[in-house]
């Protein structure tokens, strides 16, 4: 899906930014279900990465 790969590489843009420029905010879209946002959600939070959960369509 075209605009999924589109969406990723913003996201990932907007990562490698943040870390260059630490006042820009820092956003994680992950699935409701992944097991990336129950494990790391603390940790990022830490970091000052706001996580977003999105429910995604299958």
């Amino acid at each position: 899906n075209s605009d999924l790969n589109e969406m990723t590489n913003t996201l990932s843009d907007k990562i490698c930014q943040t870390r260059k420029n630490p006042q820009l905010a820092s956003v994680l879209i992950v699935d409701n279900d992944s097991e990336l946002e129950r494990f790391m959600l603390e940790i990022l939070a830490g970091k000052g990465i706001r996580v977003i959960t999105f429910d995604f369509i299958n």
